[in-house]
């Protein structure tokens, strides 16, 4: 991804961020610290994952309307 134009930089660092809050919140329910469980499911759940699930439709519409698309 970090060699494609089509992904900006700031989108492949915010997938990595995703990524890990949705690892740390598996991690915290392995060891069932219910404190991180709430800290990890919320940022998941409020932050991280809406604002990269809305980026997507973003990304792909601003291909779309460059007329770039395959």
């Amino acid at each position: 991804m970090r060699g494609s134009p089509f992904w900006p930089t700031g989108f492949v660092a915010f997938s990595v961020a995703k990524a890990t809050s949705f690892w740390f919140a598996f991690a915290a329910f392995l060891t069932d610290q219910k404190v991180l469980i709430v800290i990890g499911l919320g940022t998941v759940a409020f932050l991280t994952g809406p604002a990269w699930h809305l980026w997507i439709p973003r990304l792909f519409l601003r291909d779309i309307q460059r007329g770039s698309h395959v």
